[in-house]
């Protein structure tokens, strides 16, 4: 790996990248590789890596015609498939040719096993105990047997190359994880990049570097966002873009140690059955407000997403008629069942119920099992999905301590305040 990191840097070098003060390492406290600052740089230096665009391996349909696969099957039947499945079907073809391929070094740099959503074990996904990675990594374990078995009817007809469900799947999950969907201008379009050294870069979304695409010097670059200077031996890293901690784990295998700023609770429902059953009963005015609710989609499947930057106010909204009382609809509301559902509250006793209810919802929420801060991060360090499993837990038990603590502070206001004030939501991004 070292020679073909040595080769690697001059082939670049020669061809017109420019590599900065940066040089691949590994990381001695995670056993990762990464970019490592080798000396002191200018702070006004704003370009830290300039490649061309040619030095990338793309999915460029001129590019594909040219492998095996390419010039057996007709392009109006390879341009059907998936354009990650024609890139990884690219990277296998350059992976063939060996010494031969302008990529050798850089292909020879690539993990021969890497952690995203269809590796996630069943263990780290009843660790995570989370719906939607759950569904996203089984879908994620079909998608690959769906897309080999599209590409081998294709090989099959035309005498193509095969590859192997294992290979195929190798290289599907470089794409996954390596790779950069750019928008490269008009002439070529949005086309999908395995961009040699960039690729190295790990992630961190509090670290002034960002990725983009110069049209004018046709090359990638990763640029600077601030003036901090940069010491020999630091790590410098890429934000990955609003990635959620659940997102990390399914596309990357890993959780950040505090909670994405993407991050959010997920409420399936705006209400617990318990809330209706609190004031409910047979009359006519409770059949009324149970069929609004339902007319509204307060109930599930519909899911509500809460966090401290966002907060969805049709959860609050939902609460005060779930736990509107025939007294307060006509003295708060004045009869009109629509003033229930506003962003203004009915009654301060309403509010006080919707605060403790939505509270109460988010402590049952708090269950990590038998999980404190550390436990479980000690496991099979070879298994870094466990370990993001685990993180994914707690990263979203200190986001519903913080909206607790919102309500916390709401229940020792003073009467008068309106409980979506004290939650501070963004309703411009919101939809009742």
């Amino acid at each position: 790996l070292d020679a073909a990191q040595v080769r690697l840097v001059s082939t670049l070098k020669q061809c017109g990248a420019d590599l900065g003060a940066l040089s691949i390492s590994t990381d001695a406290n995670t056993g990762v590789r990464g970019l490592f600052v080798t000396s002191a740089t200018d702070p006004s230096t704003r370009i830290a890596l300039n490649v061309p665009i040619a030095l990338a391996l793309s999915d460029d349909p001129g590019e594909f015609e040219d492998t095996a696969f390419g010039k057996a099957v007709p392009p109006t039947l390879w341009l059907r498939l998936p354009i990650d499945s024609r890139l990884a079907l690219r990277l296998l073809a350059e992976k063939e040719r060996g010494a031969d391929s302008f990529w050798a070094d850089f292909i020879a740099l690539l993990p021969t096993q890497l952690v995203c959503a269809r590796h996630l074990s069943n263990k780290c996904l009843s660790t995570a105990r989370s719906e939607f990675v759950t569904e996203q990594a089984l879908l994620a374990r079909q998608y690959v047997v769906d897309v080999h078995q599209q590409i081998c009817e294709l090989a099959d007809q035309h005498g193509a190359p095969v590859y192997t469900l294992e290979e195929l799947g190798w290289a599907l999950d470089v794409v996954h994880t390596r790779s950069f969907t750019v928008d490269v201008g008009p002439e070529r379009g949005v086309r999908r990049y395995l961009v040699p050294y960039v690729d190295m870069l790990n992630h961190d979304e509090n670290l002034g570097f960002g990725f983009s695409y110069n049209e004018e010097q046709e090359t990638f670059q990763v640029r600077r966002l601030d003036d901090v200077p940069l010491q020999p031996g630091e790590q410098i890293y890429l934000d990955y873009g609003s990635e959620t901690s659940e997102e990390l784990l399914l596309m990357y295998g890993f959780v950040p140690a505090e909670p994405s700023a993407c991050d959010v609770v997920r409420l399936r429902g705006a209400y617990a059955e318990a809330d209706v059953m609190l004031v409910g009963g047979d009359s006519p005015f409770d059949k009324h407000k149970a069929a609004l609710l339902e007319t509204n989609r307060y109930a599930p499947p519909r899911s509500f997403e809460l966090s401290p930057s966002s907060f969805d106010p049709a959860v609050v909204c939902a609460l005060r008629l779930a736990l509107l009382t025939p007294a307060e609809l006509a003295e708060g509301c004045g009869g009109d069942w629509g003033r229930a559902i506003a962003f203004a509250p009915v009654s301060d006793a309403n509010e006080l119920r919707v605060a403790n209810a939505l509270r109460s919802r988010l402590e049952a929420e708090l269950d990590v099992g038998e999980l404190g801060e550390s436990a479980g991060l000690g496991c099979d360090e070879t298994d870094a999905a466990l370990r993001g499993a685990v993180q994914l837990r707690l990263n979203r038990k200190r986001l519903v301590e913080q909206l607790i603590a919102r309500i916390d502070r709401f229940l020792d206001a003073p009467k008068g305040v309106n409980l979506l004030d004290a939650m501070a939501f963004e309703i411009s991004v919101m939809m009742i």
